[in-house]
């Protein structure tokens, strides 16, 4: 049954197409890695080279999320979010149609498209406060928006598997830069177009008390955007590539479900002991998907780290809307995203090369490695939260992997 904390969220005016709308335009990260990752693969016949575009793209959403984000506190989303997505979209249309296998053209569109990304995700979280003054039913709103993104991440790689069955690789990547385009109109019709600016806190911004979080976020990413990689390469090597939305999409269910029980039970232990214990979960999990087969070992495995994944990011948007990083409004929950795109752009890159030159489960076995260090800088996480009040959350959510 759906928690009834989160059904009386979505009676208060403006939530419920507030969070609609933001899912829709959010759809796109749920399609962009295996759309890219697919496209590339296909023209040039390099998993390496498919893991640098799609790592392209990331790392211009890192450069782009904050500067974005800090306009859009400045003079509001529409001016912001608007030009932002009509770029988005032309670059991945061209992407999607250019017939070319040149790395370079690729590389620079899926770079410019991932600059135009709008930063949907941080404009949504800075919304909530706005919306939602209670803190306790901020919480509440920050465990149903983490929980319900997960959908993107099962609807979305199921929608490029169907794209590419129907018509090509590229019709993906078109459509994913289409669908923030219009996802970004509708989601501004609402509140989110009446956003006030954000006065700038005295002394300006400062983000360095989350870097802590910054850094699990990061290292935990690197493993996500590996096994992505990773997984397509496995199922290639089977000969059954289409499959790679299907086990992706069974990773977003499991997290779907973990995030649904995290946020209607919450445990009763301090989240700065219960993060370092999530955190080995999640490593465990991940480091059996190197030793399973594909496809369906591979798809229960995934299915079981999904649900470990979400529950153990919970903490972070709850820190960023508390303290609000100094008062940085979107911006703080932009840095949050690009550490976090960092870390998949990373992985992403280290998989699709591991994947070129050895089996693919190499490519998982290099991702777990990055998972053990995400779970050891987590030492430094507990301390850090112990001493710092920035950092000490103020409940146990379930937060997005994103």
């Amino acid at each position: 049954m759906f928690p009834a904390s989160y059904r009386s969220l979505l009676r208060t005016p403006d939530v419920p197409w507030a969070l609609g709308t933001s899912l829709i335009a959010r759809l796109p990260q749920g399609m962009v890695g295996l759309a890219v990752v697919l496209l590339v693969q296909s023209r040039t016949g390099s998993f390496a080279a498919a893991g640098l575009v799609s790592a392209a793209y990331v790392a211009g959403a890192a450069v782009g999320g904050p500067l974005l984000a800090r306009l859009s506190d400045r003079v509001g989303p529409r001016p912001v979010l608007l030009p932002a997505a009509v770029l988005c979209a032309t670059a991945s249309v061209a992407l999607g149609w250019l017939d070319t296998d040149r790395v370079a053209v690729l590389l620079s569109l899926a770079a410019v498209a991932g600059v135009g990304t709008p930063p949907i995700t941080t404009i949504a979280r800075a919304l909530w406060p706005q919306l939602l003054p209670d803190e306790e039913r901020l919480t509440a709103m920050y465990a149903l928006e983490a929980t319900t993104q997960e959908l993107t991440y099962i609807v979305g790689p199921s929608l490029v598997t169907g794209l590419v069955a129907l018509a090509a690789p590229g019709a993906a990547v078109a459509a994913s830069g289409l669908l923030a385009l219009a996802g970004t109109v509708l989601f501004l019709s609402g509140a989110a177009g009446r956003r006030r600016p954000v006065e700038a806190a005295a002394g300006g911004r400062d983000v360095r008390g989350l870097w802590p979080a910054f850094a699990a976020g990061l290292l935990i990413a690197a493993t996500f955007s590996g096994v992505e990689v990773a997984v397509v390469a496995a199922v290639d090597a089977r000969g059954i590539p289409a499959a790679a939305g299907v086990l992706l999409a069974g990773w977003s269910f499991g997290s779907l479900a973990g995030g649904l029980l995290a946020g209607a039970r919450p445990i009763a232990v301090p989240p700065e002991r219960l993060l370092p214990r999530l955190l080995l979960l999640v490593t465990a999990a991940h480091a059996a998907l190197a030793f399973l087969p594909a496809p369906y070992g591979l798809g229960a495995g995934q299915a079981v780290a999904g649900a470990t994944g979400a529950p153990a990011m919970a903490p972070r948007d709850a820190r960023a809307a508390r303290g609000g990083a100094a008062g940085g409004g979107a911006e703080a929950f932009a840095w949050l995203a690009t550490a976090f795109l960092a870390g998949g752009a990373a992985g992403a890159a280290l998989s699709g090369t591991l994947a070129d030159d050895a089996a693919p489960r190499a490519a998982g076995q290099g991702v777990c490695d990055s998972i053990v260090a995400s779970s050891r800088s987590t030492q430094t996480l507990d301390w850090t939260q112990r001493t710092t009040s920035v950092m000490r959350p103020t409940s146990v959510t379930f937060g997005t992997c994103s």
